[in-house]
């Protein structure tokens, strides 16, 4: 089960937390995770530029390119608590 950070950290999703298809999924050897929040004026430049996440990499300024850096790291940490 994948918690969309966007709408806040783990700890705001208390219905869910508490919920019982999380224990079962859970029990049941799966996993919760929180997919990580990328910062709206990146999350902007990508969807109406229709950039890529290379382009962005590559094209965008240097503080927008460094939050995409911190997000791509994110993302790739919490898939890697799902996939082992």
């Amino acid at each position: 089960m994948i918690r969309n950070g966007y709408f806040g950290d783990e700890r705001k999703f208390e219905t869910f937390n508490a919920s019982k298809i999380r224990k079962d999924v859970e029990g049941a050897g799966g996993k919760s995770v929180t997919f990580p929040d990328l910062a709206d004026r990146v999350a902007d430049l990508l969807y109406t530029g229709r950039a890529s996440l290379e382009h962005g990499l590559k094209e965008f300024d240097l503080g927008e390119r460094s939050e995409l850096r911190r997000w791509v790291g994110a993302t790739k940490t919490m898939f890697s608590q799902v996939v082992e």
